[in-house]
């Protein structure tokens, strides 16, 4: 039904917003980061690392000391910097209950360059990218309150729609699906669940929309702290 009101308004033009029984399949992304005793993660923080991988997908959810997973993440990346210093990131990607988790083209002994961010508004918002000497290898933002990279990463700008695609009534607030637009030096819009290239120079990148959401106005109530989200995966 949902495929089929999209073909529809693209035939017909600009059309009120269905109210539909389900919805879009919307997910979540939950990311993670361990770094050695005694770091202290501010409430804002970008930590940068480069150094050289010494695992792949041995991460437990007892490494994440600095911004937790609850679960052992379904990809980990494991990276010793020039002081010896070692830290885990992990990130898991979930639509509709399936695992959409990207497995990153890195093996041990790469030299990479993290960056990690974290944001405190509601809650807290965590997102990466990871990056080599060809360029992105990979990024994901949570998405929540504005997302942790804020709708851009490494030279591509990720952007939700203005319009919704479809709307889903709830005991509360109406919540309303978008696509997101991904544009570097092409672009490419998909709805939650949908993957697209995207081109970054000479790089050709997959970009899947995670979630793409957000509380529609209500007559009936308010949530102060309400948010939606533009969850959202990068991979070369």
């Amino acid at each position: 039904m949902f495929l089929s009101a999209l073909f529809i308004s693209a035939l017909i033009g600009c059309q009120p917003v269905e109210e539909v029984t389900g919805s879009p399949v919307e997910g979540t992304i939950s990311v993670c980061l361990g770094g050695p005793d005694g770091t202290v993660i501010e409430q804002d923080a970008m930590i940068l690392v480069n150094g050289t991988i010494t695992a792949v997908d041995t991460g437990t959810a007892d490494d994440m000391n600095l911004v937790t997973c609850g679960t052992d993440p379904t990809h980990s990346i494991e990276i010793e910097d020039g002081d010896g210093a070692l830290w885990t990131v992990g990130v898991s990607v979930d639509i509709g209950g399936e695992d959409r988790t990207p497995t990153f083209a890195v093996t041990e002994g790469d030299v990479v360059d993290l960056d990690f961010r974290s944001r405190l508004v509601w809650g807290t918002v965590a997102g990466f990218s990871l990056s080599d000497d060809i360029g992105l290898i990979g990024a994901v933002d949570e998405g929540t309150w504005g997302g942790a990279f804020e709708g851009s990463v490494a030279g591509i700008d990720i952007t939700r729609g203005d319009d919704p695609i479809a709307s889903e009534e709830t005991s509360c607030q109406p919540i309303e699906h978008f696509e997101l637009t991904f544009s570097a030096d092409t672009e490419t819009t998909m709805s939650a669940g949908i993957s697209g290239q995207v081109m970054l120079g000479d790089l050709e990148c997959e970009a899947l929309t995670v979630a793409a959401w957000d509380y529609g106005k209500s007559k009936t109530c308010s949530i102060s702290d309400a948010t939606g989200a533009s969850a959202w995966v990068l991979s070369r």
